[in-house]
């Protein structure tokens, strides 16, 4: 089960492909202004679930809005397989884009969209570890390398929540909420080894030793299908 030993969130760290979709969202956003002839367009600063970031949204009418939020960082945590604990790290890098109904004409909204991301959970345990839970004797002092664990779940996740924020014809500075969730499915692990066992990993014995604890991080991370999505943001509609 997971159990998160740190709630240090360090700086973010996005790779190119999430980079690069956002960065594209975001200068859609933009531009969608000039292209329309709307006005009210908001940019500002979001901390959130998904990391830390920047916010851009814009008018689609008075009850209607479009909203993108390019976010991202760091988790530190520790996670089980039966015996063998892992140093693990959740490494964030997200595209929310979201399109915002205010059936009121107020703050209250209901947000529907995706969230396009390259998060990954990665992970570390000592292959020591591994077979002596196996019950295979292991010399005192003898070592034998790592393990190393990736997670990661489908790239495109839809997402659905409801929140509080300006309105689309609202102006001035505004401080929003964010409450949703994005179904990204069942994590998909790999699991290999590195230091002195790496020479043997390709024997049938250590491949379905290997197989096994795959199998085993798998079903201890099944469950994990949604990721709760908690942001606020602080903006300026122009």
């Amino acid at each position: 089960m997971l159990a998160a030993m740190s709630a240090s969130l360090r700086s973010p760290t996005p790779r190119t492909a999430t980079t690069a979709a956002a960065l594209a969202l975001l200068a859609t956003a933009i531009a969608a202004p000039a292209a329309t002839g709307q006005g009210g367009i908001a940019v500002g600063a979001r901390a959130a679930t998904t990391g830390f970031g920047a916010e851009v949204s814009l008018p689609l009418g008075r009850r209607a809005g479009a909203r993108v939020a390019a976010t991202g960082g760091s988790w530190d945590l520790e996670f089980d397989s039966r015996e063998v604990t892992y140093d693990g790290e959740v490494d964030l890098a997200s595209a929310l884009a979201v399109a915002d109904l205010h059936p009121f004409g107020g703050a209250f909204r209901v947000s529907l969209g995706a969230l396009v991301h390259d998060n990954e959970l990665t992970g570390s345990a000592p292959v020591r570890d591994l077979l002596l839970d196996e019950g295979i004797a292991v010399p005192p002092g003898l070592e034998l390398g790592r393990l190393r664990a990736r997670a990661t779940v489908q790239p495109v996740a839809p997402y659905a929540g409801i929140g509080w924020g300006s309105s689309p014809g609202g102006h001035g500075l505004s401080l929003s909420l964010d409450l949703g969730a994005a179904w990204h499915g069942e994590p998909e692990v790999d699991l290999g080894v590195d230091g002195p066992l790496d020479g043997i990993a390709d024997q049938p014995v250590i491949v379905e030793l290997l197989a096994e604890e795959e199998r085993g991080l798998e079903a201890e991370l099944a469950d994990y299908t949604v990721y709760p999505v908690v942001g606020l943001s602080l903006t300026w509609r122009f």
